[in-house]
């Protein structure tokens, strides 16, 4: 039974690395997505400018 309750533990702690890692990918998804964006319209600011 307290095998049972610490197997029930680690998969608790398991779980919860597994979700910060997924929160921390999809943040620096987000921001990786923001400085594309961010490229892009300088991009087409500097290609206006150089017209």
């Amino acid at each position: 039974k307290a095998e049972a309750k610490g197997i029930l533990a680690r998969n608790v702690e398991f779980s919860q690395l597994v979700v910060d890692y997924q929160r921390k990918l999809r943040e620096s998804s987000e921001s990786l997505n923001a400085a594309e964006e961010f490229s892009r319209k300088l991009s087409m600011e500097v290609g206006i400018l150089l017209k």
